[in-house]
């Protein structure tokens, strides 16, 4: 299941945002300080996210590999000016452990029982 956090700034005052070539101009700007923020962080698994942004929300998307850097990107993304809410749907994807064995190495199957899940 994938989860979606939202977080909204309330210290920043809404603006009316037409849907003009400034408005579009401002929010490509927005959105590439969101990115050059995360880029030039010091946690280099944010290579993977994008971010789009539209009439003050920025929305995070990609993959980093623990809870922590996903609310991290969060953070960064909170902190630029003109950001008023962060809709984080950055996907957690732990890489397996090495030492811990798949299911399949240690030879069993799933079978789903018709009966209780139809």
């Amino acid at each position: 299941m994938r989860s979606v956090s939202a977080y909204i700034r309330t210290d920043v005052s809404t603006q009316d945002a037409c849907c003009d070539s400034a408005a579009a101009r401002r929010w490509s700007k927005i959105a590439e300080c969101v990115r050059s923020r995360l880029r030039d962080s010091q946690r280099r698994p944010f290579s993977g996210v994008s971010c789009d942004f539209r009439e003050g929300a920025i929305t995070l998307r990609g993959q980093v590999a623990t809870f922590y850097l996903k609310q991290i990107a969060q953070e960064l993304a909170a902190k630029v000016d003109g950001v008023k809410v962060v809709v984080n749907a950055i996907e957690v994807v732990e890489a397996p452990s090495q030492n811990a064995p798949t299911a399949q190495a240690m030879g069993a199957s799933v079978e789903i029982d018709p009966i209780k899940y139809g």
